[in-house]
């Protein structure tokens, strides 16, 4: 696994660029127990926004044309992104301070940096997803434009003797989430106009936004994308998307909405991602298995130190895209990996009978394809195929299943790729509730879950409740409960013990338990 990797911001007209190399994975020692929670985010208090970017960088490089490069004295920088001036040198950013954050300015020219200090700033949702920007752009040479936490009127929010008042209309689940007062309270900012010239500072709205994205627009306005409608807090399934985005232009009347693109983001230049690994390099082996439906794709890597093959198995939704991210979940075992991509195809009549087809034709054709000394895992929803395989192939070796949801029932207004309520049709998730057949899973589970996952549908009570069905059944299990982790693990160390405890267990269980015994 990489320790670190780099990522890309070039100024408009390709004369510089500047370098930000983050660790891979932050450190569980950046962990913080103080943190907001809305909706499965994590807020920072003190950033005014999201807690996403938890690691500082290992370095900020500017780099010039003739392949020089600089390193800007700035302490603490963040890793929220850069703005550059439009047509000069100069380069903007943010600093952790005492008391939140602060914008710092790099003059690439003159190779000097300065730090507003006494200014504190806001991040609000610019984090958010792939698609986040800065949270500051360039207005001219001397005007930079930031946004200032939003702070609220004292006893705005009530009182804790208030009581706790939901109300819900379904179909759906509810979730008890927090309103969309609790997340502008914590990540709500007003965009100010800081004239660096003079020192002063000008607010250009009255009313604090939950921002994603600032842009200077050519014709000298500026673009503000933030959120302005949610969902409620009872939703139609786990995958529903919670926020809306449209987009306004900031003029000195106020913010206007764009009638050309409501609820549309705009299209924007974007920093370059972080460069990674093909996974179909000259090293994998990639199958592809029909389905009857769409087809599957099984990509297969060399062997490892321990004599074992894991099929990581994951879902989507109709064909397979081309640019699907890494699986989350296992985290390299010293052994051979093999990724099941499988497309489901499970419009809103299908019967269990024609997603057992589905699966039983990739996951066999995945099995002969593997030989003996297979072990089925799957994060999330994967978690739960790769129980149903080892319920329905008797030749596995083991299970590993992460995040996951163990009993359905629990779930009852939708799941992953099923939008019936349970009542509709008790089969299918009784079919996916691996703790209801529990007593069919005869070889050893290693169960991992984070105990902060957010989600409803996988709390960490699930981990344990199926650890307790699957003894109780008489079959053999490990459960692994990490601190700090949510639904998706993110930490380091989280990472490597995860690794060291799969590779532990894969080589006991397999020499305790052969495949096709």
């Amino acid at each position: 696994m990489p320790v670190s990797h780099s990522l890309d911001h070039p100024h408009g007209d390709g004369s510089l660029s500047v370098r930000t190399t983050l660790p891979e994975r932050p450190s569980l020692a950046d962990h913080r127990g103080d943190l907001g929670e809305w909706c499965g985010l994590e807020l920072d208090l003190h950033l005014a926004g999201l807690a996403v970017d938890r690691a500082e960088p290992l370095s900020v490089v500017v780099r010039y044309a003739d392949g020089d490069e600089w390193q800007p004295s700035v302490s603490r920088t963040t890793g929220f992104g850069y703005a550059w001036h439009p047509r000069l040198p100069l380069l903007a950013g943010l600093a952790h301070g005492p008391g939140g954050i602060h914008p710092w300015i790099a003059d690439c020219a003159a190779r000097t940096v300065t730090e507003l200090a006494g200014i504190r700033v806001a991040a609000s949702l610019t984090t958010f997803g792939n698609a986040g920007g800065a949270p500051l752009c360039w207005l001219d040479r001397d005007r930079l434009l930031v946004l200032r936490p939003e702070t609220g009127e004292e006893g705005g929010a009530g009182t804790k003797t208030d009581p706790l008042v939901y109300e819900a209309v379904g179909p759906g689940y509810v979730s008890f989430e927090p309103g969309i007062e609790a997340l502008l309270a914590a990540a709500g900012a007003r965009p100010v106009e800081l004239d660096l010239n003079r020192g002063t500072e000008r607010p250009l709205l009255s009313e604090a936004l939950l921002v994603r994205h600032l842009e200077r627009r050519t014709d000298g306005s500026v673009l503000v994308d933030h959120v302005s409608g949610l969902r409620p807090s009872v939703r139609a399934g786990t995958g529903a998307q919670r926020l809306a985005w449209t987009v306004g232009k900031l003029t000195e009347a106020g913010l206007e909405p764009l009638a050309h693109s409501a609820g549309l983001r705009p299209p924007r230049p974007r920093p370059v991602r972080p460069s990674r690994a093909s996974r179909t390099d000259a090293a994998e082996e990639v199958v592809t298995i029909p389905t009857g439906v769409h087809d599957a794709v099984l990509t297969v890597s060399p062997p490892g130190d321990v004599d074992a093959t894991v099929l990581w198995l994951r879902a989507t939704s109709g064909a397979l895209r081309a640019d699907l991210p890494e699986p989350n979940g296992f985290v390299g075992a010293d052994c051979r990996q093999a990724v099941l991509d499988l497309p489901l195809h499970w419009p809103g009549d299908v019967t269990l009978e024609q997603v057992h087809r589905q699966l039983e034709r990739a996951i066999g054709a995945s099995l002969d394809h593997l030989g003996d000394g297979v072990v089925a895992g799957g994060h999330s929803f994967g978690a739960t195929l790769a129980l149903y395989a080892l319920a329905h192939f008797p030749g596995l070796a083991a299970g590993i299943a992460q995040s996951g949801c163990y009993n359905r029932t629990r779930v009852c207004g939708g799941f992953q790729y099923e939008k019936r309520p349970y009542w509709a049709i008790p089969g299918i998730y009784h079919a996916f509730s691996a703790l209801l057949f529990a007593d069919r899973i005869r070889r050893p589970v290693l169960i991992a879950h984070g105990l902060d996952d957010a989600n409803p549908a996988t709390h960490p009570d699930q981990a344990v409740e199926f650890y307790q069905g699957l003894v109780a059944a008489g079959g053999a299990a490990r459960l692994a409960l990490f601190p700090g982790e949510g639904h998706t693990f993110r930490y380091r160390e989280s990472h490597d013990r995860l690794r060291r405890v799969q590779t532990e267990w894969l080589a006991k269980v397999l020499e305790r338990t052969p495949a096709g015994r």
